[in-house]
């Protein structure tokens, strides 16, 4: 009988499970699968596109975005888990896709904790506590002041139920006392129409706004994150105003769990290096982002803690339609 050589067959292995992978210069490299969450121009259609092309270089195979848009990012969460874990297909996962969704849609087919494998932070943002220029809310606490003096009057706009923007609301709300009425949007623009319309006295926006927010033509009384915005550095965050929230819009990569861990490594440091590159880095800047600096077992870390942090929180702001 042939001597069974342990070590060569770990070998063989491990090369079978790279092999789809590709290796640099190989031509016929099997393309990567990456779900994008949203339709074709929002930030997590914009962000997987742009590090789709370093991540290429990266590994050597193409890299091929796929709009799997709708239900919150459910979509393209659950389509993920349909796949096989062989690292040939990945997902750009958002704060309120992997953090927030498991706590408000009912009867989603996967597991937030146990079916996903984090492999890298690669941008994040604060949302924006905006109003029209022309406010006569002139900082935070002209807000508040109004708002006490007249409860249940002042609307603001936000993204829907379990929205990182509706939690932010709950957080404020919570946090100084405030009757406010809460006014669900299909997006930030439409919520933006509707404050510059005068009829919004605040709402929350993304980085996609922050050239205004610069320019003047909106302003922004605070950030949602701990620390106050590098491109807004005048502006307080709401955690300096006593308000106890901490909230970023964050942006993730993953793999399915249950992917061979050399497999996941050569991911990870492939994004490590797409996402260091000064191509995407720019890309980010012009986005509004902030480069993410958690990778692996770091990122997955980040991922477990932040279901932990919503499961404790949640249940304490009043908020409708947690499951």
């Amino acid at each position: 009988m042939p001597h069974f050589n342990r070590r060569a067959f770990n070998t063989a292995c491990a090369a079978a499970l790279l092999a789809p992978l590709g290796a640099m210069g190989q031509a016929a490299a099997r393309p990567v699968r990456f779900l994008s969450p949203a339709p074709p121009g929002g930030l997590s259609d914009l962000i997987p596109r742009t590090l789709s092309i370093e991540l290429a270089a990266s590994l050597g195979a193409p890299v091929v975005v796929e709009n799997r848009g709708g239900a919150g990012g459910s979509i393209a969460t659950a389509a993920l888990t349909r796949l096989p874990a062989d690292g040939q297909s990945l997902l750009l996962g958002t704060s309120g896709m992997m953090s927030l969704n498991p706590f408000f849609l009912p009867n989603l087919p996967f597991d937030a904790r146990k079916d996903f494998e984090g492999l890298a932070l690669v941008a994040y943002s604060p949302l924006y506590l905006a109003v029209r220029a022309d406010s006569p809310y002139r900082s935070f606490d002209d807000l508040v002041v109004a708002s006490k003096a007249a409860p249940g009057q002042l609307a603001y706009g936000h993204l829907g139920n379990g929205s990182t923007a509706a939690v932010a609301g709950a957080m404020l709300g919570r946090s100084k006392g405030l009757d406010l009425i809460d006014v669900p949007y299909a997006g930030y623009a439409p919520a933006a129409t509707e404050l510059l319309g005068g009829r919004l006295a605040f709402c929350f926006l993304d980085s996609s706004f922050l050239a205004r927010l610069e320019q003047g033509s909106l302003r922004a009384l605070a950030v949602t994150t701990a620390a106050r915005s590098r491109r807004l550095p005048n502006v307080p965050a709401l955690k300096e105003l006593g308000v106890d929230a901490d909230l970023s819009l964050w942006f993730g990569v993953y793999a399915r769990a249950g992917t061979p861990a050399p497999i996941a490594a050569r991911l990870r440091d492939a994004l490590r290096q797409a996402a260091a590159s000064s191509a995407f880095r720019a890309q980010l800047q012009t986005f509004g982002q902030e480069p993410g600096t958690l990778f692996g077992e770091a990122f997955q870390a980040f991922h477990l803690k932040e279901l932990d942090r919503w499961a404790r929180t949640l249940p304490t702001l009043g908020l409708k339609g947690l499951v």
